[in-house]
């Protein structure tokens, strides 16, 4: 699907090719590509190779030898499943200053993958010759404040960074995707929630997706020339791994950032404005007693009727010394045309750190239609950090599609409540 031979700028990012990769009968992985530069002119006019897919980045960067050969991994392997076809866009990156009038194309020829190939390599782009056209630089701005910000957890829709892009010149810009990485220690996926990158108020990432410490947002945003446009990205703190879990989002590569000029779609050079990529630095903050979610379990899942030890709830509790635990409480929803809770539960039971210590038998005198509130009672001791969980044993037979979820739940602790 290689983009037509075309006069294309001699600097900066430039996408030679799109090329399909389609799974037969089972899964297939793909580790790494090598590739060759073809044409007459100098390999010294490219600075990187790689793969994009979907805006993101998904191949290490490689550089042209001696030998006009490069080969690019995928840590993790890039997974395309069986029956299915991913697209990915080969980028070159060029070096300052290379020749105009030079051609170069690109060819793949050996792929690295958990099953063979079955088209015939080499697969080979069009030839682009770079010309003098110049695309506008696009400057990232960070905005960093002062006094190192606390975060408690539980606050809802924070600021956890933001920063400007500024374009110049006279040709609308595209803002499509852009890669940030928490130099804080703290792992992104388990402590936020709802993230979310918004502009003038309105939420412009069409897509959010967060690998431990790097958060990546799928743009749309259309920025008119010669604009600076402001961009806030605000969360949820849900969970705290560690006192004084720290967020500092920085654009680490300039190739995170992506942005293209709307006539064109060629990439925009990206700078940093004051030579500044780091955002401002914001401490999570729990208190003495900390209830948070545990991010081994999904948070949603799909089960047969008669399953046992469903876990409804997982979530972990940090305590700096024994306490006694007297109620646990929680609040819940069924959907309307599915089973209420008795209908679907024979019982639940309360579990903390493997021990069973509370139970709770629906039935019809308790259930309160498509909402209602479970109490565990007794109390029991939590001497060190310990997890809690409340496990369901399903009906033998529940109606398709019924639901059951949990909105909130608070536990008491020595007449204070978490």
């Amino acid at each position: 699907m290689s983009n037509q031979s075309q006069t294309v700028p001699n600097t900066g990012l430039v996408t030679f090719g799109k090329f399909d990769v389609t799974a037969g009968s089972e899964d297939a992985a793909i580790s790494s590509i090598q590739l060759e530069r073809q044409g007459l002119s100098d390999r010294t006019d490219i600075s990187r190779v790689y793969f994009e897919q979907n805006s993101k980045r998904v191949s290490s960067r490689g550089s042209v030898n001696i030998d006009n050969e490069i080969t690019v991994s995928f840590t993790p392997a890039m997974v395309v499943k069986a029956g299915t076809t991913e697209t990915i866009d080969l980028v070159v990156e060029l070096n300052d200053g290379s020749d105009v009038g030079a051609e170069h194309r690109f060819a793949i020829v050996d792929v690295e993958s958990s099953t063979d190939v079955a088209n015939n390599l080499p697969v080979v782009t069009n030839t682009m010759k770079l010309g003098s056209y110049t695309v506008e630089e696009v400057a990232f701005d960070p905005t960093v404040n002062g006094g190192n910000p606390e975060l408690n957890v539980g606050d809802n829709d924070v600021l956890i960074g933001e920063f400007q892009l500024r374009t110049t010149g006279d040709r609308d810009n595209l803002f499509k995707s852009v890669t940030f990485r928490n130099n804080g220690g703290a792992d992104l996926n388990n402590v936020l929630a709802n993230v979310g990158l918004y502009n003038n108020g309105e939420n412009v990432a069409t897509e959010v997706m967060i690998e431990g410490r790097e958060i990546t947002f799928i743009v749309n945003d259309e920025i008119e020339n010669g604009r600076t446009e402001n961009y806030e990205i605000r969360a949820d703190v849900v969970s705290l791994e560690r006192l004084e879990d720290k967020i500092e989002l920085e654009l680490r590569n300039n190739t995170d950032l992506n942005v293209v000029e709307v006539r064109t779609s060629f990439s925009a050079p990206i700078t940093f404005f004051g030579n500044n990529d780091t955002m401002t630095e914001y401490t999570l903050v729990g208190g003495e007693l900390l209830l948070s979610r545990d991010s081994q379990y999904t948070n949603t899942d799909t089960v047969s009727s008669s399953t046992n030890d469903v876990v409804l709830l997982s979530s972990n509790l940090r305590v700096d010394e024994a306490i006694t635990v007297e109620d646990l409480v929680m609040n819940y929803e069924t959907n309307e045309d599915g089973d209420s809770l008795f209908e679907q539960y024979r019982d639940l039971k309360l579990v903390v750190d493997g021990r069973t210590v509370a139970t709770y038998t629906p039935n019809e005198d308790n259930d309160n239609g498509n909402t209602g509130t479970i109490e565990f009672d007794g109390t029991f001791l939590v001497q060190s950090d310990s997890n809690i969980k409340v496990l369901g044993n399903l009906q033998n037979s529940v109606a398709d599609n019924s639901t059951f979820e949990i909105v909130d739940f608070s536990l008491s602790v020595e007449n204070n409540t978490a």
